[in-house]
């Protein structure tokens, strides 16, 4: 009996030290998340091992190549936490587990499976936080005045035209090579917008998601274009 409660606790202690690891992640950018954005900003590639990450800059992808929410593409876009831990300074990385034992109280509950709780509840929060920012340092403001107007009732794929509209106005240089149908499939491959039927589309429950966490979060609606 006594080598089985050791056997479990030693499981334990395998599952929740790599998602204690993934946390102490999380919560560094969530806490020096200007800093981070900064230093991250300036760099053009980076590498580990056999792999090389290229970093681009400015106004949103094209491609769709921010996929957060499809299935293994989050681990594409979302820096590795080897990697990231890479960036910062031994003293930084020797700080952290201070820094989320203050900001989750993960140590307050007696029993691992509620600190496994606590831990995870984090880590949800944490990583929809990440999605949410990626996903505003690439939308145009003309984009998040369609969530908003079609968080008031549906409306057609071409009648919303007139938002893309405005934003040629204001760039046509680089509107010149990025179609309406790029343009609008920003938001459907991030799921805020789906079909309703025929060509009328209406926002997603995450979609109102995101336009609540702009408010709540201090961010402003009047983006660029």
């Amino acid at each position: 009996m006594i080598k089985i409660f050791l056997l479990d606790i030693e499981v334990l202690k395998a599952v929740i030290w790599p998602i204690t690891v993934f946390l102490l992640v999380l919560i560094i950018i969530l806490l020096l998340k200007k800093p981070l954005v900064a230093m991250v900003s300036t760099i053009k590639k980076i590498s580990y091992g056999k792999t090389v990450a290229e970093m681009s800059q400015g106004i949103p992808h094209k491609d769709g190549d921010n996929k957060l929410l499809d299935n293994g593409a989050a681990n594409k876009d979302i820096l590795r936490a080897d990697q990231i831990l890479g960036l910062l300074s031994q003293p930084t990385t020797e700080n952290l587990k201070i820094w989320v034992d203050n900001e989750s109280k993960v140590n307050e509950p007696s029993e691992p499976g509620a600190r496994f709780e606590r831990l995870y509840k984090y880590t949800e929060a944490l990583y929809l936080i990440l999605v949410f920012e990626r996903a505003y340092s690439q939308i145009f403001g003309s984009q998040i005045f369609i969530l908003e107007c079609l968080n008031s009732d549906i409306e057609s794929k071409e009648h919303l035209k007139r938002y893309y509209d405005s934003a040629v106005d204001q760039n046509r240089d680089f509107f010149k090579t990025y179609s309406y149908d790029e343009y609008f499939d920003f938001l459907v491959k991030r799921e805020f917008v789906m079909l309703h039927e025929n060509d009328y589309y209406r926002i997603t429950a995450f979609g109102r998601d995101f336009l609540k966490w702009i408010v709540e979060s201090g961010r402003s609606m009047a983006k660029p274009y």
